[in-house]
C-alpha cells in the first residue's frame, strides 16, 4: 500500500512541475506515467519476493 501512495505522489510531483513549466500533452504523460508506476511498484515486491523465496528453497536443499 506504501509503494502506491509513493507511486502516485511521484506522478503528482512530476505532473505539478510539468504544469508550471507549461509543458505541453499533460494528461497523456500522466496516464503513461501512472501506469509505469504502478506497475513498477507491482513488480519490485514481486520479484523480491520471488527471489526470498528461492534463497529459501536452495537453504532447504544444501
Amino acid at each position: 500500500m506504501r509503494a502506491i501512495g509513493c507511486a502516485i505522489a511521484s506522478l503528482a510531483l512530476h505532473h505539478l512541475w510539468f504544469m508550471l513549466q507549461d509543458s505541453s500533452e499533460l494528461v497523456l504523460g500522466f496516464f503513461v506515467m501512472c501506469v509505469g508506476d504502478l506497475a513498477g511498484s507491482a513488480i519490485v515486491p514481486c520479484a523480491a519476493k520471488a527471489l526470498l523465496a528461492l534463497k529459501e528453497l536452495r537453504a532447504r536443499t544444501t
